[in-house]
């Protein structure tokens, strides 16, 4: 294969995994917006109905870091059951090493979607639902300094950057079952 055919298969592979991304985003915006609390009791989750989004503009300023510390099991929990209604059933995940904070999994073809709505609680400022790649998710992370920009790593942990995602997401998932934590 020549370097022009080999680079167009490339952009072609980028350009795929960006739509399946997209399209696991779209569906997860849906449920934020339609079905996200709609029949909960919850008082976290009925103080964010209607105000979460998986784009940082559409989010309301009223959703702030303190709204999801120690949620990520009950958000999760939301956002698979509305996903679910829509067809689509994540899977329930926690980091391989521990099982402190759990996200979602979805799988579009042969892309592995993150969905974390709760990555607010560990980077501050980022209080839109996080939908994308493992490796597109740890570049959020690492970017992250505690001093400057528009989000800030909250880490419970001065063992750096690298421990704090190996807890919090992992290298690799592990699969939750849902009744962990219900």
């Amino acid at each position: 294969m020549n370097e022009r055919a080999y680079g167009s298969e490339i952009l072609s592979q980028i350009s795929s995994e960006h739509q399946r991304i997209e399209q696991v985003r779209s569906r997860v915006e849906e449920v934020l917006q339609m079905r996200f609390a709609q029949t909960s009791s919850d008082p976290g989750l009925l103080r964010v109905r209607g105000k979460l989004s998986t784009l940082p503009e559409v989010v309301d300023p009223d959703v702030r870091r303190a709204l999801f510390v120690n949620r990520c099991d009950t958000f999760s929990l939301e956002l698979a059951d509305g996903l679910a209604q829509s067809g689509r059933m994540p899977q329930f995940a926690t980091s391989n090493l521990t099982e402190e904070h759990v996200y979602l999994l979805a799988q579009e073809g042969s892309t592995e979607v993150v969905i974390d709505p709760t990555i607010g609680q560990f980077v501050e400022g980022h209080n839109h639902v996080f939908v994308g790649t493992r490796a597109q998710l740890r570049d959020v992370v690492f970017k992250q300094t505690r001093w400057e920009g528009p989000y800030k790593l909250v880490m419970d942990s001065w063992r750096g950057k690298g421990d704090f995602w190996r807890k919090k997401w992992g290298d690799t998932s592990a699969i939750a079952q849902r009744e962990w934590f219900i």
